[in-house]
């Protein structure tokens, strides 16, 4: 169950999006690993309320 609602929107995102993927959440931001051990880092824009793609996995800054 999600504590907020940016892990809320990235939980719902990922299994709409890459079903079966494993979701680590850190604040606003999650790295997706698939079954192929590729990864995709995502946030929650929160102004935007909106999901995005980062282009690196720098959770630290979110």
């Amino acid at each position: 169950m999600a504590t907020t609602i940016a892990e809320f929107f990235l939980r719902r995102w990922a299994s709409e999006n890459i079903p079966g993927a494993k979701v680590e959440i850190e604040g606003r931001a999650a790295k997706l690993t698939d079954k192929n051990g590729d990864t995709l880092c995502i946030a929650y824009d929160s102004e935007a309320k909106s999901i995005v793609c980062l282009s690196t996995c720098n959770m630290d800054n979110m």
